[in-house]
C-alpha cells in the first residue's frame, strides 16, 4: 500500500471540496478527514461563523489534554498496519514475530516448493531436469515481503541457518527423481512435527533412494551434502536414520549417485 495513505485521502477530499463537493462518504473516525472537512467548510463559506470548526477543534483539544492509555498493538494489528502504510522495512519482522518457529518453517518450506515448481513449469520443456536452467538456486525470483530472494536464500540463509532443523531436507523438493517426494498437502504449524516424521520415514524407506542392512547402508547424497546438519540435534545422520527406522544401521556407508532427471509423469492416469 501507499505510505501515508490517510493524508492522500485527506488531500483528495480537500480538492473535491474546492471543486464543489458538498457531501462525501467518509470515515468519521478519521482524524485527518474530519480536520480537513471542518477547515474546508470555512474556506468555501459553508461554516460562515466557524462555529462548527471551533466546536470540532475545541473538543479535540479537550480530548488531547487528557492522557490516553497507550494502545499496545497485537502482532496481527502491527502486520495489518504495516501493510496499509506500505512499511516494507518492518513487515517481515512483524510477520516473524506473529508466527512461532514452526509456523515460519512451514511457511518457508511451502514457499520454496511452490516456486521450485513455478521455476520448472516456466522453463519446460527441459532436456533432463532442473539443472538445465541457468543458476536455478541462485537467481533471485521469489517475492518475499517486498524483496526478491533466491531458492538458496530460503534454504540456506533462512531455514538452515536460522532454524537448524535438518528434517527440512526431507521436505524441500527440487523436482528431481532422487529428491524427496512432494507431499500431498502443505506444511502447517500444527502438524509440522508429524509431517516431518512422515516425510523422513517415507524418504528413508524408499528403496530407490536408500537401502539398509545391519552392517551397511547405501543412502542418498543428501546425507553427504548436509550430514553436518544432523550432528548437533541427533549426533549424526546415522543416529537419526536409526531413530526413524527403529533399527540398527551401518556402519559402512555408501552414497548413491543423485538422479537429477525431472520427476514427472508422462500423462495423467
Amino acid at each position: 500500500g501507499m505510505p501515508g495513505r490517510p493524508w492522500l485521502n485527506a488531500a483528495f477530499l480537500a480538492m473535491a471540496q474546492f471543486c464543489g463537493l458538498t457531501m462525501a462518504i467518509a470515515n468519521p473516525a478519521s482524524t485527518e478527514l474530519m480536520n480537513v472537512k471542518k477547515a474546508g467548510d470555512i474556506l468555501i463559506a459553508k461554516d460562515k461563523d466557524a462555529l462548527r470548526f471551533i466546536e470540532h477543534f475545541s473538543a479535540q483539544a479537550n480530548v488531547n489534554s487528557v492522557p490516553a492509555a497507550i494502545k499496545i498493538l497485537t502482532p496481527q494489528e502491527k502486520i495489518a498496519s504495516a501493510i496499509m502504510e506500505g512499511d516494507r522495512e518492518n513487515i517481515l519482522s512483524f510477520i516473524e514475530a506473529a508466527l512461532s518457529a514452526g509456523g515460519q518453517i512451514a511457511y518457508y518450506i511451502n514457499l520454496y516448493n511452490l516456486y521450485t515448481i513455478d521455476l520448472i513449469v516456466r522453463h519446460l520443456p527441459l532436456t533432463t531436469g532442473i539443472r538445465d536452467i541457468s543458476n536455478p538456486w541462485g537467481v533471485k525470483f521469489v517475492p518475499l515481503f517486498g524483496d526478491t530472494v533466491s531458492l538458496d536464500n530460503i534454504e540456506t540463509d533462512i531455514l538452515r541457518k536460522q532454524f537448524k532443523d535438518p528434517r527440512i531436507h526431507f521436505a524441500l523438493v527440487c523436482a528431481s527423481k532422487s529428491c524427496p517426494v512432494l507431499q500431498g498437502t502443505p506444511y502447517t504449524e500444527d502438524s509440522l512435527d508429524a509431517q516431518f516424521k512422515r516425510a523422513a520415514y517415507n524418504f528413508l524407506t524408499d528403496t530407490s533412494r536408500n537401502t539398509f542392512t545391519d552392517h551397511s547402508m547405501s543412502v542418498s547424497k543428501i546425507f553427504e551434502w548436509y550430514g553436518n546438519d544432523f550432528k548437533k540435534p541427533f549426533g549424526s545422520f546415522s543416529s537419526f536414520i536409526a531413530m526413524i527406522l527403529t533399527r540398527t544401521v551401518g556402519p559402512k556407508i555408501h552414497f548413491n549417485e543423485y538422479d537429477w532427471s525431472l520427476n514427472k509423469i508422462d500423462r495423467c492416469p
